[in-house]
């Protein structure tokens, strides 16, 4: 597993696996995360189709394309032998409003909750080989003032059509990917940036149970987007090695 540093302030840095270094100053860090594809298909060429059945899926279908061809190695042909034809898709939302009271005013922002899945149907040279089922989903919280319903609701159909584009290319893809963290070495102890970083450090280290454990304490403390992501991704990861992560309470 090969991790490099994206950003560093000093010469100090952690071996880890063929190529890794975590200065003590990062900002961020890249991991390589090795492929655990859900179907074992016969790659003879690096080359996948990707179609639509449901017209309603067109925006998840380009979604996946995009991350197929970012996947080095890994290139969209309409042409291919082996071909992703998405079936059906669907999304759900619920929103409230969060309302603070400061004297005599009052104000408030937006909560929303997005779910999305889609069907995927494998085909090599014709031949049906698995049903797979990609699932997203995404938290969003508006600024104060901001109660925009519409404008919420885009932006959270556009994350929920990434995330879920992201869970099907890792599905299939037979190749590893680069995946991005942000660190806080210096966050204090018992915050919710403390437990991402902590978290960081023993998803490095290959610890994946330490690493869930850890980002379930850093949503806890304090739920953002990028947490549950993280969540997400760490429990697939687990699943797709035989283990069981750990309940939360998202």
């Amino acid at each position: 597993m090969r991790r490099t540093v994206q950003q560093w302030c000093s010469l100090a840095a952690i071996a880890l696996g063929v190529v890794a270094a975590l200065a003590g100053c990062a900002h961020k860090v890249q991991v390589e995360v090795l492929a655990v594809p859900a179907v074992a298909l016969r790659w003879e060429s690096p080359k996948i189709a990707v179609v639509v059945q449901d017209r309603d899926c067109r925006d998840v279908a380009d979604a996946l394309v995009e991350e197929l061809n970012a996947v080095e190695g890994l290139e969209v042909d309409p042409r291919a032998d082996v071909r992703l034809r998405i079936l059906r898709c669907g999304r759900s939302h619920s929103a409230d409003i969060d309302i603070r009271v400061e004297g005599e005013q009052d104000r408030r922002r937006v909560l929303m909750e997005g779910r999305a899945h889609a069907l995927l149907a494998v085909y090599v040279d014709g031949e049906p080989q698995a049903h797979l089922i990609g699932s997203a989903r995404h938290f969003d919280d508006s600024a104060w003032g901001d109660i925009n319903m519409l404008g919420r609701r885009r932006s959270m159909d556009r994350a929920l059509t990434q995330i879920l584009a992201q869970d099907l290319a890792t599905q299939v893809s037979p190749m590893p990917r680069i995946a991005e963290r942000r660190v806080h070495p210096r966050a204090p102890e018992g915050t919710a940036r403390r437990f991402y970083h902590d978290a960081v450090l023993a998803e490095l280290s290959g610890d994946l149970f330490e690493a869930h454990r850890l980002a379930i304490k850093a949503w806890q403390e304090r739920p953002t987007a990028r947490t549950a992501a993280y969540l997400r991704e760490l429990e697939a990861r687990l699943y797709q090695t035989g283990s069981r992560p750990l309940p939360d309470s998202r």
